[in-house]
């Protein structure tokens, strides 16, 4: 006899779990946040919804649990004497993370009471550029212009992987549609879909070498207004 699959929302036959925010938050991620719902993690745990409940208030605090618990792992800002391996560290621990947990930018996004522990790394961030000597607003200008390219960059490499070779490819035909566009076509996959580290190393390098000539100490920056 074919044993029915359980019912959304009641804990399967077993022991209960031991339940806490942590182990819920590792149930979030377990799920996915494209995927996250309080059925969906309850499931994962062997859990009652008043179980999962007693430790978080609705699915928004399930998510929010899970993006406190990936930024509590994340590497803290390397706070050296050099202002470019600050920004590349904190630009690369901020693509791991965006990369390997899809979605969780959107997650944080959607939440009702927006809550970024994300947005809180910059703080430091541009704090120790200004101790390195540069312009509080070119400090933050800097971290700004990092953190933007990180996260459109994440997203894209996302979305590719979720289209797969075969749909990008087709959209890739559709985007450079000249006879003499191959070479073009061909870059274009790799960086989506072959080697998305190796294109956004090499953004990054065009993005700190931008800040390296307009906005560390020494330099003249372009006026405000001008082309």
């Amino acid at each position: 006899m074919t044993t029915p699959p359980p019912t959304p929302g009641r804990r399967r036959p077993g022991p209960a779990p031991r339940l806490s925010r942590d182990l819920i938050a590792e149930a979030v991620l377990g799920v996915g946040f494209e995927e996250v719902t309080v059925t969906a993690v309850a499931q994962r745990l062997n859990a009652t919804h008043a179980a999962l409940y007693r430790h978080v208030t609705d699915r928004d605090d399930l998510v929010r649990a899970a993006i406190e618990r990936v930024a509590d792992r994340a590497p803290q800002p390397l706070l050296g004497p050099d202002w470019e391996e600050l920004l590349r560290g904190e630009a690369w621990v901020r693509w791991r993370i965006f990369t390997e947990y899809p979605g969780i930018r959107q997650a944080i996004s959607g939440l009702a009471s927006p809550t970024d522990p994300f947005a809180a790394r910059a703080l430091p961030v541009i704090r120790h550029l200004v101790v390195l000597g540069f312009a509080p607003d070119a400090a933050m200008l800097a971290t700004d212009v990092v953190v933007d390219m990180v996260d459109e960059s994440a997203v894209t490499a996302v979305d590719a992987r979720r289209l797969g070779p075969d749909a990008v490819a087709e959209q890739l035909r559709e985007t450079f549609p000249g006879p003499d566009d191959e070479e073009l076509r061909r870059i274009a996959f790799e960086a989506m879909v072959e080697d998305q580290d190796e294109w956004f190393g090499a953004k990054l390098d065009v993005v700190l070498a931008g800040i390296r000539v307009t906005l560390t100490p020494g330099t003249a920056a372009t006026p405000k207004g001008d082309a």
